[in-house]
C-alpha cells in the first residue's frame, strides 16, 4: 500500500512539472471598463478577451 501511494505521488509531480514546462507566457490586451474613485482610494476593474 504504501509504494502504491509512493507512486501516485511521483506521477502526479511529473505531470505537474510537465505542464508547467509547455506554460508560456501570454500578452493580452485589456481596457478599463469600470472605474470608482473613493475619498482615500480608487478601484479600477479592466476586462480582457483572448482567444486559447
Amino acid at each position: 500500500m504504501n509504494k502504491i501511494i509512493k507512486n501516485m505521488i511521483f506521477l502526479v509531480l511529473i505531470l505537474f512539472i510537465a505542464v508547467n514546462v509547455y506554460s508560456a507566457e501570454v500578452e493580452v490586451n485589456s481596457e478599463i471598463s469600470e472605474i470608482c474613485v473613493y475619498t482615500d482610494s480608487a478601484l479600477i476593474n479592466r476586462v480582457a478577451h483572448l482567444e486559447l
